[in-house]
């Protein structure tokens, strides 16, 4: 029980992480270029996406919290003393363990970026932009806590290196599955709303997410190669280690993820102009995300599995 809800509980925690570098980077990189709100700036009921897009941060942040007190209980149950108080106990983990400080500043720095994408949700702009400045901190800051549960820090050799490179494995992660979700999450709740994306503005969004796919692609291609060269110790437990056969099913997931997400960077423009009526995605991004979701839960697991010679 405790195990499965563990790795239910990274799951999200990732798909939260993710998420919300997905808000920040739609709102920062993509929005600026091709604003739009699917109404009239007059009308009470119009669908202002950047406010939009502090609410897909809220929902992000909202998934990495209860994540978070998941792995915490999930931990807790498997290496508390029976014999000690819980207090005590729960104090030992928090405060006296790499993990349960890394799951503090996960908890502490959740709190700030949720009050913050609550705040920038606000239609008020009178601090908008610090707000989305306080929430882009506390999201980076939590992007690099995963690091410092798993296998990165773990490691007995390019710590360093490893803890970078989980880092900008998140990241990237984030920036390409994210933003993709974030974008169709728009479209979707815009149309639920009664409002619509134009064409224009969608194949805009496309345009300017599309580079930083393939440089995200890119880097999580060599980020992931430098980990599996570091705790993979030869080629032959790739098939015959648990953690070699896990990571050989996310690397091949990952590949049919990228292989719909070059077929989008070459196709999607042309698939959403030959829509009809209002922008609309091809049924192929749903494919991608979901193929995200499974890379995701697959890590999940990955980062409990014992490293070859363990």
């Amino acid at each position: 029980m405790w195990y499965v809800l563990g790795i239910l509980s990274r799951w999200l925690l990732f798909s939260g992480i993710l998420t919300a570098v997905g808000s920040l980077v739609f709102r920062g990189l993509i929005l600026p270029k091709h604003p739009l709100s699917t109404r009239s700036p007059d009308d009470p009921d119009s669908y202002d996406v950047v406010v939009g897009a502090a609410h897909f941060g809220v929902f992000a942040i909202c998934l990495l919290l209860i994540g978070s007190l998941g792995r915490l209980a999930a931990q807790f149950a498997v290496f508390r003393d029976p014999y000690a108080s819980l207090t005590s106990e729960l104090s030992l983990l928090v405060g006296s363990t790499t993990w349960g400080q890394a799951w503090a500043w996960q908890a502490v720095f959740g709190i700030i970026a949720l009050f913050a994408f609550i705040a920038a949700g606000n239609r008020s702009k009178k601090f908008s932009s610090t707000l989305w400045i306080l929430a882009g901190l506390a999201v980076f800051v939590l992007a690099l806590t995963p690091a410092f549960s798993g296998h990165a820090y773990g490691s007995e050799r390019w710590t360093v290196a490893l803890v970078i490179g989980d880092f900008v494995h998140v990241m990237a992660a984030g920036v390409w599955l994210g933003t993709l979700f974030v974008i169709t999450g728009t479209v979707v709740v815009a149309k639920g709303r009664g409002g619509h994306v134009p064409k224009a503005d969608l194949i805009g969004w496309i345009a300017s997410f599309s580079p930083l796919a393939l440089a995200s692609a890119a880097a999580i291609g060599v980020t992931g190669l430098l980990a599996s060269w570091v705790h993979v110790d030869q080629i032959s437990s790739m098939w015959t280690s648990p953690y070699g056969q896990r990571l050989s099913l996310k690397l091949a997931v990952l590949l049919i993820v990228l292989g719909f997400g070059a077929f989008h960077w070459k196709r999607a423009q042309d698939r959403v102009q030959a829509s009809h009526g209002s922008g609309r995605l091809p049924l192929t991004v749903a494919i991608e995300l979901v193929g995200g979701l499974a890379i995701l839960f697959v890590t999940a697991v990955l980062v409990a599995t014992p490293m070859p010679g363990e």
